[in-house]
């Protein structure tokens, strides 16, 4: 018994619960912010800044599989999940410049439609190779809700789409009326109850498994909202 250590309580905390990739994510964007904040707004800096996004993105969710596969450490997939919706939203607003002055949707299209595909296959990927089963009940508002993201640039752009001060403020503050619609889409997932995830092939238990991530999204809809008023807004920063 003497040669027996009691761990700490926060120490055990730290290693079954560690908050460094929330860290490390946030030490990204702000590191990424800040250095593109120094380029010229135009189409190449929006997707190098999409690109090292994306790069980030993959590793994390690499990161995520292995650690379950290889460790069966399921606190800290979690994490790793619910940071991956948070970066879903980061590739989208990384195309928010460009939109300011574009005159043309050809390629601000383009940026927008390979960043929404490569948020869709990293997440499915992820999904697939944790062995994490959820049903199209959830999938499928997430996919519109993730859609609504990386659309929400191009139809706020005052250059493609002209409007008045006023219209324009309208157009923005759709935005998170749109998304509260299709966060009601969630509403069949809820009538299944607990039984539909009872087997998803991880230890989480509903109701924090799903909605622990519907929270999350409820909370980037606010977060995109914000930023689409300092980017689009008339009286935005940007």
């Amino acid at each position: 018994m003497s040669a027996m250590k009691v761990r700490s309580p926060i120490l055990t905390l730290l290693y079954n619960h560690t908050p460094f990739y929330a860290i490390s994510t946030l030490l990204m964007l702000f590191a990424v912010r800040n250095a593109y904040g120094e380029l010229n707004i135009g189409t190449i800096d929006c997707w190098i800044m999409m690109g090292v996004l994306a790069v980030y993105t993959v590793l994390l969710a690499i990161i995520g599989v292995l650690i379950v596969r290889l460790g069966k450490v399921w606190e800290d997939a979690r994490s790793i999940a619910l940071l991956l919706i948070m970066l879903f939203l980061a590739v989208s607003i990384s195309a928010d410049d460009l939109f300011v002055n574009m005159e043309s949707t050809a390629g601000g299209g383009l940026l927008l439609l390979c960043g929404y595909i490569f948020s869709a296959v990293v997440l499915e990927a992820f999904l697939f190779g944790a062995k994490i089963r959820i049903g199209a009940p959830y999938r499928v508002p997430f996919y519109l809700l993730l859609a609504l993201f990386y659309v929400a640039p191009w139809w706020c752009s005052p250059e493609l789409h002209p409007r008045s001060a006023v219209a324009l403020e309208w157009t923005i503050f759709l935005f998170p009326v749109a998304a509260a619609v299709l966060i009601l889409g969630f509403f069949p997932a809820i009538r299944r109850g607990p039984q539909y995830v009872a087997n998803n092939g991880t230890p989480w238990r509903w109701p924090l498994f799903p909605w622990t991530a519907v929270g999350v999204i409820v909370a980037a809809v606010a977060m995109r909202t914000f930023v689409l008023c300092m980017t689009f807004g008339p009286s935005g920063p940007i």
